[in-house]
């Protein structure tokens, strides 16, 4: 793969990128671990920081659409850092966080070809199986108690 910035300026690399080697890096030091599948730009997430994923959820990062939702990112968040750090954030909410069920539904996420044409970020999750006792409707959220 050679040297390899992902930086501004950096070379493109045919499986990764401008900006995917450095992306994964960054996952796997926050504690993710991803594994490569054979096609570029396909990766199956097995455990996160908080443990291991069941569901193995694929992490589809292709190297084109990435290379251009991050410049995008970079120019609203106002550098490569920031958006970098924004996908990371987007990774663990969508990993690490848990239904009422205490588990993890996430199967897919990544980004991908949205309708208005842009490259945006996107996850999958199964089904939940909402308890009968929560689906009732009883419960609401208030952000001040009557009172």
């Amino acid at each position: 793969m050679g040297t390899y910035a992902g930086g501004p300026g950096a070379e493109a690399d045919d499986r990764y990128g401008k900006y995917g080697a450095v992306f994964l890096g960054r996952l796997r030091a926050a504690g993710f671990l991803v594994e490569e599948c054979a096609e570029a730009g396909r990766y199956v997430v097995t455990a996160s920081p908080g443990g291991p994923l069941p569901l193995r959820p694929r992490l589809h990062l292709p190297a084109s659409l990435l290379d251009e939702y991050v410049a995008r990112l970079a120019d609203e968040e106002g550098s490569l850092e920031g958006a970098l750090g924004l996908m990371l954030v987007h990774v663990e909410e969508d990993l690490e966080s848990v239904s009422v069920d205490g588990r993890n539904h996430t199967v897919a996420l990544g980004v991908e070809r949205a309708a208005d044409g842009r490259a945006a970020w996107f996850v999958q999750a199964e089904p939940v199986d909402v308890p009968s006792w929560l689906a009732e409707g009883e419960y609401e959220w208030r952000a001040y108690p009557e009172g």
